[in-house]
């Protein structure tokens, strides 16, 4: 059922939001300089982002 489904896919998840599955940040770089740059330009606001999706708990 659906139910279980959702149990074993949230247990896939730490409560910091990162993925509990053994080597799956093996090949993830860290980003450069350049990259955590350009992020920051973005100006995005992620307590606004989330309201607009009502989001309401994280």
């Amino acid at each position: 059922p659906i139910n279980a489904l959702a149990r074993i896919l949230a247990g896939l998840q730490a409560d910091d939001g990162r993925i509990r599955v053994d080597g799956f940040y093996d090949d993830v770089l860290e980003p450069g300089e350049a990259e955590l740059a350009a992020w920051r330009r973005l100006d995005f606001d992620e307590d606004r982002f989330l309201a607009t999706a009502g989001v309401s708990e994280r």
